[in-house]
């Protein structure tokens, strides 16, 4: 075969080639996007989760033994959007495309700590070391849902390369950091927003 029959074959790989660097590239940019997104919506779930978590311990340290349902839901209605589930079950799907372990992870998290938080504790008020119990429920779930959350951040993250970890993983050494002074606070910030003679 002469060389000059390999000119249009060659023209025709280099043209190949070039349109699956062009698609890759495109599919990278829009996968980075995503997980992006995704990874900032888990930072705000992250703090909400442990924002509610510090205020249910807040509540509980002020009202002592009058802590009720009634300033639980209440506390829960003003610093926990009871996490956007809808929102967030959106934010699950396009984390499909990207890592679908992680997202079904995230999903099953969602779905259950949702039915948990929806539960009224009202009846278990006559007995109170079964509603402390309860409570004391409450706070793993939220210590743990944002642990899971910032190893989900952190598995993302390395997904961008080594510095982007690095980076997260020094975001949560400083965050924590500053949550150290939120129990401090916790329980004023409850009685701000639930005054002492609001009725349960």
């Amino acid at each position: 075969m002469d060389a000059r029959d390999l000119v249009p074959l060659l023209g025709v790989v280099i043209g190949w080639l070039l349109s699956e660097i062009s698609t890759f590239s495109r599919l990278s940019r829009e996968n980075r996007k995503t997980t992006n997104k995704t990874i900032t919506t888990l930072l705000e779930m992250r703090r909400e989760t442990m924002r509610a978590n510090f205020l249910l311990q807040g509540g509980k340290s002020y009202y002592s033994d009058g802590f009720s349902e009634a300033h639980r839901k209440r506390l829960m209605e003003l610093h926990l959007q009871p996490l956007a589930l809808e929102h967030h079950l959106k934010v699950t799907e396009e984390l499909s495309e990207v890592n679908p372990l992680l997202s079904v992870q995230l999903h099953d998290m969602l779905v259950s700590q949702k039915a948990f938080m929806n539960q009224n504790l009202k009846s278990l008020e006559a007995a109170p070391e079964v509603y402390e119990f309860m409570l004391s429920l409450f706070e793993v779930i939220y210590e743990n849902s944002a642990k899971r959350l910032k190893e989900m951040v952190l598995r993302l993250a390395l997904q961008q390369g080594p510095l982007t970890w690095a980076r997260y993983a020094f975001f949560f050494r400083f965050q924590e950091k500053e949550m150290e002074n939120w129990g401090d606070h916790a329980g004023r910030i409850a009685k701000d927003f639930i005054p002492m003679d609001e009725n349960s």
